[in-house]
């Protein structure tokens, strides 16, 4: 998935941290969408110590709130 840039949800647990790992080990640019600036950070760097990948970014976004949406719309 090389050149590739993707967009997950839902990072600090579960599929969507699995699912952002796996995309992040197929070399392809992952921006990790989370409520939590803390889990959100920790996330982040687990994912490069453990992918090698340097291209995964963090956008701190609520998706329950519309102008929260908007504004990591806007970032990205």
């Amino acid at each position: 998935m090389a050149k590739k840039v993707v967009v997950v949800t839902g990072v600090t647990s579960g599929i969507g941290k699995a699912l952002a790992m796996g995309l992040a080990r197929s070399d392809a640019s992952v921006v990790l969408v989370a409520r939590d600036a803390e889990r959100g950070s920790m996330v982040q760097e687990e994912i490069k110590s453990q992918t090698q990948n340097p291209e995964i970014d963090l956008v701190l976004s609520d998706l329950s709130s519309l102008s929260s949406v908007r504004n990591a719309a806007a970032i990205m």
